[in-house]
Order: C-alpha cells, then sequence, then structure tokens
C-alpha cells in the first residue's frame, strides 16, 4: 500500500493484526457524508467512488486495489465529507484508528513515514488540480499517455490525431 510505503515490515504485520475485511457488493454504499469513518480503509480489489451528492453528483475519487481512503479524516476525527460506493465488488480492508495512532505516538519512523506518504498523495492532488485547471484537454491526454510509458523509456512519443482526420483515413 503506498500509505505504508516506507514502514518496515514488522509495523505492518503489527498493523495487519488490527485489520479487518468487508466484501462489499457493486453499488452497495460504503460509507455517507456525515459518518465517523470505521478505520482506515484499503481497497484489496474492486473499486470505490467518492463522491459529493447535491443537484448533481461530483465524482471526487476513484479508488482501486492498493489504495487507501478515510485517512484523513480518521487522523482528523472527523466525519466523512463524502460519500463512498462500491462500483464492482469489493474487498475492504479495515484498519481502526486506535492502534495506528498508538504507532505515531511511540514510533517516531512510522509517524514520518506517514506523513511522507500523505504528503505525496497532497502533491499528487496539487498537481491534479493544476492539470485539470490549466491544462486543455489536449495536454491532459497527451501527458497520460506519456505516464503509460515504461519507466526510463525517454523516447516515447505520442501523436495526436483529430477525430475528423482519422475518420476520413479510416
Amino acid at each position: 500500500l503506498p500509505l505504508f510505503r516506507h514502514t518496515p515490515p514488522a509495523r505492518l504485520a503489527e498493523i495487519a493484526r488490527h485489520a479487518r475485511t468487508e466484501h462489499v457488493l457493486r453499488g452497495a454504499v460504503i460509507a455517507t457524508r456525515g459518518e465517523k469513518p470505521r478505520g482506515l480503509m484499503a481497497v484489496a480489489y474492486g473499486l470505490v467512488k467518492l463522491s459529493l451528492r447535491g443537484e448533481t453528483e461530483k465524482v471526487l475519487r476513484l479508488f482501486g486495489p492498493g489504495e487507501t481512503f478515510a485517512e484523513a479524516v480518521l487522523f482528523l476525527d472527523k466525519p466523512l465529507p463524502v460519500d463512498a460506493v462500491a462500483l464492482a465488488d469489493t474487498l475492504l480492508v479495515v484498519v481502526k484508528a486506535a492502534p495506528l495512532l498508538a504507532l505515531i505516538d511511540t514510533d517516531r519512523g512510522f509517524a514520518r513515514g506517514l506523513l511522507a506518504s500523505m504528503s505525496q498523495r497532497m502533491h499528487e492532488l496539487v498537481m491534479d488540480f493544476e492539470a485539470t485547471t490549466q491544462h486543455g484537454a489536449r495536454e491532459r491526454l497527451a501527458g497520460y499517455l506519456d505516464s503509460l510509458a515504461p519507466a526510463g523509456v525517454a523516447d516515447a512519443r505520442v501523436q495526436l490525431i483529430p477525430a475528423h482526420r482519422q475518420r476520413q483515413e479510416g
């Protein structure tokens, strides 16, 4: 899990002892806005949508295998500001706050690693926000396609063909 990428295996085993799993069927509500989270939630398999509901639904993010959510509100001891729904049959791994807070209190290395991972996520969110608000669709598509290139490939090329030209050639 990226959130625990700086955590030594012994600490991960300690966290795992406090974890439980939840099978969630496609379409089921995992949590609703205003609820206290049951714990930090990690997606083992499946897909979870976090959204805001109003006149229209605003999808904030999709979480897939290996990703975690609800950690910020868990550590802040606040209710969830969003709704969480399973978009596919999903297996969640849930860890309550108490064992995580105990590790933060007793293990500075764990606390720093967690802080680094959460800071990395915040940085990625800012970069995503910048990309969606400052760049056009072509630039975002090119950036996405570039992200699919194998690591270490310096000369990966992306060529965008206008849709009207593609139909004429096809």
